[in-house]
């Protein structure tokens, strides 16, 4: 009988340790115009279900939502706005469901008559979120 409350005190230590995980999101945007061909770089450490708006000055506005489908399994839904030119120009959005440790490339829905073409890279991580100050 003691071997069984050991056994259920160390699964629930792993699920408050799993609890803490979030999801470190790395993504490369590739932005192809005519014949220029630019890249950025970046990425963030959201929970596994959030949705987040984040804005990286000069460059790009990105709506972030992730979904824990479960299984180590993640939806992330990305909508892009470029600011590159100094206005906000809608890049397009798109979605992929993929295992947290691998990687993505994100099909993206644009407007037809958009003057550029985006391609969003992304690869996936656990990355511990930071405890609240109490």
């Amino acid at each position: 009988m003691k071997l069984k409350v050991i056994g259920f005190s160390a699964l629930a230590f792993c699920a408050i340790a799993h609890a803490d995980d979030g999801l470190v999101v790395h993504f490369t945007i590739k932005k192809t115009a005519g014949t220029q061909v630019n890249s950025y770089t970046n990425g963030v450490l959201i929970r596994l279900t959030e949705a987040s708006d984040i804005t990286f000055p000069g460059q790009y506005e990105m709506h972030l939502e992730s979904r824990d489908m479960g299984n180590g399994e993640v939806n992330l839904v990305v909508t892009l706005k470029d600011l590159t030119s100094g206005k906000p120009v809608y890049a397009g959005s798109g979605a992929a469901t993929v295992k947290v440790g691998a990687f993505a490339n994100v099909s993206f829905h644009q407007l037809q008559q958009a003057s550029a073409k985006y391609e969003v890279f992304l690869d996936t991580s656990y990355g511990e979120l930071p405890q609240p100050s109490h």
